[in-house]
């Protein structure tokens, strides 16, 4: 009778410390992804009310945001900037 082969215990990697920080920083920006996208999605569904028409009026009403953005593009677009140009 043959004698049965003795199991070897798998070894463990052996990471760098390199390694095992990249597989530590890939792991915790996976997490902070996920936070993101569930943030996201939280903020749009509780956000979002569900009347009739109500999407049509969105798209109609300017924010706030949109309107600072239409001042810094200006500005973006003027040779000088507002600084020099409240001084005269």
């Amino acid at each position: 009778m043959k004698k049965p082969k003795k199991v070897k215990p798998q070894k463990t990697q052996n990471l760098s410390r390199t390694e095992k920080l990249k597989q530590v920083s890939r792991i915790q920006s996976l997490e902070q992804a996920q936070a993101v996208t569930k943030r996201k999605n939280f903020s749009q569904s509780h956000t979002a009310k569900e009347t009739p028409g109500s999407s049509q009026e969105s798209l109609n009403q300017i924010t706030r945001k949109d309107l600072k953005r239409a001042f810094i593009l200006q500005e973006l677009l003027f040779k000088k900037p507002l600084a020099l140009r409240r001084e005269r």
